[in-house]
C-alpha cells in the first residue's frame, strides 16, 4: 500500500501562498501514514501539490516508489 493526496488548479499560482499550501500537503502525509509507513514526501510546484507515503514491498533503501523527480526536479512522474 502506498498513498498519494494533493491538489492541482491550472489557473492558480500555489507559490503565493507557499506556506499555507506546505502545511496542507504535510498534513495530507501524516494522515496518509498509515498507508505507507517506510517513506513519504511532499511536492509542490506552481500549479500542483502532492503528498505521497510508500510501503516497501522491495528496494527498500533504494526505493521512493510511487513517485520520481526527473533530473532537474521540474517533472513529477508517479509510479
Amino acid at each position: 500500500m502506498s498513498g498519494i493526496g494533493g491538489f492541482f488548479h491550472p489557473a492558480k499560482d500555489h507559490m503565493e501562498q507557499r506556506e499555507y499550501c506546505e502545511g496542507l500537503l504535510d498534513r495530507f502525509r501524516r494522515t496518509l501514514k498509515h498507508r505507507g509507513p517506510d517513506d513519504s514526501g511532499t511536492f509542490l510546484s506552481s500549479h500542483c501539490g502532492l503528498a505521497r507515503t510508500w510501503f516497501a514491498v522491495s528496494d527498500t533503501k533504494n526505493g521512493h516508489e510511487p513517485v520520481q523527480l526527473d533530473r532537474d526536479g521540474r517533472r513529477m512522474t508517479l509510479v
